[in-house]
């Protein structure tokens, strides 16, 4: 299985096995919007899987350890 690997561009991160994006983490502490919007934001990282799924997370680690293990 190719390995899995995380990519920083265009404010997000972006989580590759080989060369397929299998997801993308993205920083939720200082988004203004977030609460005006009227989204439900549960924590301050989140990680978006290609299959819909949304993993809400404290801290940056906890999101990248949960990316670094794939689907």
């Amino acid at each position: 299985m190719p390995r899995i690997t995380i990519k920083r561009a265009f404010g997000q991160r972006n989580v590759f096995q080989g060369e397929a994006l299998i997801a993308t983490i993205h920083d939720h502490r200082h988004n203004p919007e977030r609460r005006a919007a009227g989204t439900q934001v549960y924590d301050n990282w989140n990680v978006c899987w290609r299959n819909g799924r949304v993993d809400w997370h404290e801290t940056y680690s906890e999101a990248r350890d949960n990316a670094l293990k794939g689907q």
